[in-house]
């Protein structure tokens, strides 16, 4: 699954945008476009960022993180 770089960047920088509202201002403005983009049913241009294992993989993975916590909890 191709992904602009952008949104991994928006997904990774959270805490630089409570420390810095330019960044904040310029990262929302940036999540918008693609937004807009995906909207009009376009899919944004990737500079070739990508998920190398199927979106399942995800579920499988939260669900083992789960499992480990609770372990964790319990102990």
């Amino acid at each position: 699954m191709a992904l602009p770089a952008q949104l991994w960047h928006y997904l990774h920088d959270a805490d630089i945008r409570v420390k810095e509202p330019e960044y904040r201002v310029a990262q929302e403005a940036m999540i918008t476009d693609i937004i807009s983009c995906l909207e009009r049913g376009n899919i944004p241009a990737s500079d070739g960022t990508t998920i190398s294992f199927h979106p399942r993989w995800i579920g499988a993975f939260a669900l083992a993180v789960l499992a480990i916590i609770m372990y964790r909890a319990m102990q």
